[in-house]
């Protein structure tokens, strides 16, 4: 598959994070977050190539792992958000093919569309308003709570969050909203776990919510298992 040629591009955000570089540190920082969209987290020679020999300034804007690679933790995020909206279209767009197929077929495949049902009650019951006044602040401070020096907010980590309570209600085939204490209880237990786990305790919500369902499956297992029918999954989510 070819690589992503684009990725959102705050332009608001960007001016005010370079108020305090010069315009050759300017071409610096975007020549490296363009290389970094391009290829991932640069080595040291990737660098010098670009740029040949970076600021301080700039610097301070990337991170280093373990490797030795830096990278901008704003643009890995908004690549992997990009990657995320791009593949939920997929699925969508193969969900609307099955779903055209499945009414010739449904004698044979009814059990085949269990999830597919559980999830579109689960998104019409799901209203937005609803779900930003009484779902999405309450999730953030649960996650605060276990995980204090987290810099994010309800508006940045809105969509990660209504991604993480979508999916915890597909779990247990409950409604969202009606349900939330149940959504609650069970993302406390799970902000509480990710607190104490060495990698995701440092990763942002977008990261967390991309991870969800290993992380879940490790928490009522204690490995990676699918967590089976229906049942089997309201049960996992009343006993995490």
């Amino acid at each position: 598959m070819a690589k992503d040629p684009a990725v959102l591009f705050y332009t608001s955000d960007f001016l005010s994070g370079v108020a305090d570089l010069t315009m050759e540190e300017r071409g610096q920082y975007i020549t490296l977050l363009c290389l970094q969209h391009q290829k991932g987290r640069l080595p040291e020679k990737s660098v010098k190539l670009a740029v040949n020999t970076i600021s301080q300034d700039v610097l301070k804007k990337f991170k280093k792992d373990e490797d030795g690679n830096i990278y901008n933790l704003r643009m890995e995020e908004e690549t992997a958000r990009r990657i995320a909206y791009s593949e939920s279209r997929k699925k969508n767009r193969k969900g609307n093919i099955s779903k055209s197929y499945d009414k010739d077929m449904s004698s044979h495949m009814s059990s085949h569309m269990e999830n597919e049902t559980e999830n579109e009650n689960i998104n019409k019951s799901l209203n937005e308003n609803e779900a930003k006044n009484l779902l999405i602040p309450k999730m953030f401070s649960l996650f605060k709570t276990h995980n204090p020096t987290y810099l994010g907010s309800v508006e940045h980590d809105y969509k990660p969050l209504m991604s993480i309570a979508r999916f915890l209600a597909g779990q247990g085939n409950i409604d969202p909203i009606k349900d939330k204490e149940q959504i609650f209880e069970v993302w406390e237990l799970l902000s509480e776990k990710i607190s104490k786990d060495n990698f995701y305790c440092q990763k942002t919500l977008l990261t967390i919510s991309n991870h969800i369902q290993s992380i879940a499956q490790t928490s009522v297992h204690g490995k990676k298992q699918k967590l089976g029918t229906s049942a089997a999954r309201t049960e996992a989510i009343r006993n995490w």
